[in-house]
C-alpha cells in the first residue's frame, strides 16, 4: 500500500509526464503542419519581393492579398510594404497553409496587421473590395475551377487595382492549356505539371475585366526566380 508521501510523488510524476507527452503532441503537431504547406522557394528572395512590390506598386496604407501563400516565405516578406497603416490579406489552401501564413505574419511582426482565410474551390476566401493588390506565385495552375476564381479576383480588388500572376511556362509551345507541361525539378523529385501558358492565362482573365498592364509580347520579361518562370500584370479599370 502508498504511503501518503509516496502518493503524492507518484501523482506528480504521472502529471509530468502527461504534461510532457502534451507538450510533444503540440510540437509534433505544428510540425507536422509546417510540413504540410506547400515549401516556397525563390532563387533570390530579397530582389523577387522587390520586384514583387514594384510590379504592385505597393506602398505604406495599400491592401494586399497572397493567395496560396504556402509556407508563408512570400507573405512575410511582402506584407510589410503596405505599412504603416496597411491591410493584409492572404489564403491557404489548407489549414496547414493558413497556419504557417499566420505563424509568418506573427513572425515579421506584422500578425495585427493580418487576415488570412482557407480558400474555397470556386473562390479564394478573399472578401469583396478589399485589395488594392493580389499576388498569385506558382498558384494559378493549380486552381480547380479558374474561371470562377478570376471573376472572384476581380471582385475582391477595388478600382484601379492590380493582379500580378507568376507562373510557369510550357516547355512545348502550346499556347493553350490543353497539353502544357512542364518538367521541373524540384528538392531531389521530378515533377511533370500541367502549366498554363501566357495566351492561356490571358485569354482566361480577360472576361473577368482584367486588363494586361505589362503585354507579354512586348515588356513582360522573363521571372528567373524559378524554373521557366515568367509574370504577366494585370489591372482593373
Amino acid at each position: 500500500m502508498l504511503t501518503q508521501q509516496a502518493a503524492r510523488s507518484w501523482a506528480c510524476g504521472l502529471f509530468a509526464l502527461a504534461a510532457l507527452s502534451l507538450s510533444v503532441l503540440s510540437v509534433s503537431t505544428s510540425r507536422s503542419m509546417r510540413e504540410e504547406a506547400f515549401p516556397s522557394y525563390s532563387s533570390d528572395l530579397d530582389e523577387e519581393v522587390s520586384r514583387i512590390t514594384a510590379a504592385l506598386a505597393l506602398q505604406p496604407g495599400a491592401s494586399y492579398a497572397e493567395v496560396g501563400g504556402g509556407n508563408g516565405l512570400f507573405f512575410g516578406a511582402v506584407a510589410p510594404h503596405v505599412l504603416p497603416n496597411g491591410h493584409v490579406y492572404g489564403t491557404g489552401a489548407t489549414r496547414a497553409e493558413v497556419q504557417a501564413m499566420r505563424e509568418a505574419s506573427i513572425a515579421a511582426g506584422i500578425g495585427n496587421a493580418t487576415e488570412v482565410y482557407l480558400a474555397h474551390t470556386h473562390t479564394s476566401g478573399l472578401p469583396p473590395n478589399c485589395c488594392d493588390a493580389i499576388l498569385l506565385r506558382m498558384v494559378y495552375h493549380m486552381l480547380p475551377h479558374p474561371i470562377e476564381y478570376a471573376a472572384d479576383f476581380r471582385r475582391a480588388l477595388r478600382p484601379g487595382g492590380r493582379l500580378l500572376m507568376l507562373e510557369h511556362g510550357a516547355d512545348n509551345g502550346v499556347s493553350t492549356r490543353l497539353g502544357a507541361k512542364l518538367t521541373v525539378t524540384f528538392q531531389g523529385m521530378t515533377m511533370n505539371m500541367n502549366v498554363v501558358p501566357p495566351k492561356a492565362l490571358i485569354h482566361e482573365l480577360t472576361p473577368a475585366g482584367f486588363e494586361v498592364i505589362e503585354s507579354f509580347n512586348k515588356t513582360v520579361q522573363a521571372w528567373p526566380y524559378f524554373e521557366e518562370g515568367y509574370a504577366i500584370l494585370f489591372g482593373i479599370p
